[in-house]
């Protein structure tokens, strides 16, 4: 019981990581592929930022709900 209510924050901080990187990398793909909008600027350098993200997002899930 304990551990699923500790679960419960960790399993939100990993769904909000996990929306929010798949989010700016939709954005970025439809400003790519699509319609560039006027306030889009990409860098490279913060490519990575999203992707990492939602590899914390599928880590903080997975350790929310994954327990060995």
């Amino acid at each position: 019981m304990t551990l699923a209510v500790l679960a419960i924050p960790q399993a939100l901080l990993g769904l909000t990581a996990l929306a929010i990187g798949l989010a700016i990398i939709g954005w970025i793909l439809y400003n790519l592929l699509v319609e560039r909008q006027p306030q889009f600027v990409f860098h490279l350098v913060a490519l990575p930022v999203p992707f990492a993200l939602v590899v914390f997002g599928a880590k903080c899930l997975k350790g929310a709900f994954g327990r060995d």
